[in-house]
């Protein structure tokens, strides 16, 4: 009696389309029915198809094909979403947009900016050791407004002031956190130790006053 239940359930057919088409994808309406039923009708791999497809794909619904099968124990929806994001994973190589999905994967929730760039500053050798400040800025506009894969309510507000804080959706964190621990250990590592240092000295006094 104390709560509203709504029950979320996947896109219909035509609406799947419509998010497609609304990304600046094109082609017959048998194949975009098709796409969308591949997909499960699932939101957020089609929109991720959709951006793929129109920024990488010239827009065609038809070259959804050469997006590489993923084999692994993955349920039916995330198999789905994670063959896009290795997609991405191999468009971005080599450029900040990647080393920030990767730095995302260290999370589980929204971060404040500030915990991004001690990252950054941290220079952690095959992650944040080649790139610029601008670069982490520009990066981070192009995920945001390009490819729509960071959220775009960036304000929070904490003791009376805004932060700006970066997101996406928890199965984009899943893969790009488990993609930078099993082939970058080092790394993964290395950017753990300098969360904790990060986090441990945040607190002005040792223990606090009160429970």
């Amino acid at each position: 009696p104390h709560v509203i239940s709504q029950l979320l359930e996947n896109l219909t057919v035509d609406d799947g389309i419509q998010l497609l088409q609304s990304l600046g994808v094109e082609g017959q309406e048998q194949n975009f029915q098709a796409a969308v039923k591949e997909y499960g009708c699932h939101a957020l791999a089609l929109h991720l198809l959709g951006n793929a497809l129109h920024t990488y794909l010239d827009g065609d619904i038809r070259k959804r094909d050469t997006l590489t099968e993923l084999i692994g124990e993955y349920d039916k929806i995330e198999r789905h979403a994670f063959k896009v994001m290795q997609a991405y994973e191999d468009w971005f190589a080599g450029t900040p947009e990647l080393s920030l999905l990767y730095l995302l994967g260290l999370f589980d929730r929204p971060v404040e900016l500030e915990v991004f760039e001690a990252l950054w500053q941290a220079q952690i050798v095959g992650l944040t050791d080649t790139i610029q400040e601008a670069e982490w800025f520009n990066a981070i506009d192009s995920l945001r407004h390009d490819h729509h894969i960071l959220t775009d309510s960036s304000d929070s507000e904490q003791e009376g002031r805004s932060e700006q804080v970066l997101d996406c959706h928890p199965l984009i964190r899943e893969y790009f956190g488990a993609q930078l621990k099993q082939n970058n250990p080092e790394a993964w590592q290395a950017a753990h130790e300098c969360l904790y240092a990060y986090y441990k000295a945040v607190p002005d006094k040792e223990f606090p006053d009160t429970l």
